[in-house]
């Protein structure tokens, strides 16, 4: 397959053919075993990539190397060595406005929906359950995890703006609430958490 053309700046287009260099062919051997390794948890975000090649194979944690695996995933799916359904980026806002095809299809899909009916199994509990995710490339797993007890995740991805934690402080004054973190447990980690914490519970006054 020959490459399609190359932009004025000289970064791929399209599908390419590409050759790495044996340290780099080895990088993505290892991402590939990473994504065999999590294949119940795809997509995942190059973060979530990025972070697990540093535990499990010794990756460099620097900004630096967090870039050039991003540039390494991006010739190695052009040129089909990692799928493209692989990789998640969470930074595209979609809003579709569409309509059925036919009676059928609106109808098949309302029985879909009936189909998974089921009662919040949350319902008559002294205090709801709820996760805070820091990192918000973890909420799809996070929700497949906590779907069947009907506990909801949620994450702003690192610092929550001051709009977030009154929204809901809204939601959670309700009812009682439990807020399970996930996050780094390092300074910045717990600044997270305790802002957090602390705005959230005051807004609910």
């Amino acid at each position: 397959m020959s490459a399609l053309p190359i932009a004025v700046h000289g970064r791929p287009r399209g599908f390419v053919d590409w050759q790495p260099r044996p340290n780099t062919a080895a990088l993505v051997q290892q991402v590939r075993t990473v994504l065999d390794e999590y294949r119940q948890h795809l997509p995942l975000t190059l973060r979530q990539v990025f972070y697990r090649l540093v535990g499990k194979h010794g990756y460099p944690k620097t900004e630096r190397d967090y870039k050039a695996l991003g540039e390494v995933l991006n010739r190695a799916r052009r040129a089909r060595m990692i799928p493209f359904d692989a990789i998640r980026d969470d930074g595209m806002t979609r809003l579709d406005n569409v309509g059925w095809e036919s009676i059928d299809e609106c109808r098949n899909a309302i029985q879909d929906t009936a189909d998974r009916y089921r009662i919040d199994r949350q319902r008559g509990q002294a205090r709801r359950i709820v996760l805070w995710c820091e990192a918000s490339g973890m909420a799809p797993q996070l929700s497949r995890a906590g779907e069947p007890y009907s506990v909801p995740v949620y994450s702003s991805g690192g610092f929550d703006s001051v709009t977030v934690k009154h929204d809901m402080a809204q939601t959670f004054a309700a009812c009682p609430v439990k807020v399970l973190h996930i996050g780094d447990h390092d300074p910045s980690g717990v600044h997270v958490f305790g802002s957090l914490a602390a705005d959230v519970t005051a807004f609910c006054k």
